[in-house]
């Protein structure tokens, strides 16, 4: 079996968020493995008590924004140059 991709938490216990990273193998790519990983991944977040999920991606990577703003994350503050930083609050 290969392996398709996988999503990483990196929990801010202290102010209940995570950065969340998801990595999804190029032949997987555009055929749901991405949404899929993501709404577990909030799935997980929301079932640990976390209020809130934040990714950094690069500005030239347009699917990596769409994939994101698909499933309600919107630009924050923070980034670093060349960067774009989104968050989902998570929960009501």
């Amino acid at each position: 079996m290969k392996v398709r991709g996988c999503l990483l938490l990196d929990l801010y216990p202290r102010i209940r968020g995570a950065e969340v990273t998801v990595v999804v193998a190029p032949e997987f790519r555009r055929r749901g493995a991405g949404s899929f990983l993501l709404e577990e991944g909030c799935s997980r977040a929301l079932s640990l008590g976390l209020e809130f999920l934040e990714v950094s991606v690069d500005q030239g990577n347009v699917g990596s924004v769409r994939l994101f703003e698909g499933h309600g994350f919107a630009p924050f503050s923070g980034a670093a140059p060349g960067m774009i930083k989104l968050r989902r609050a998570l929960g009501g």
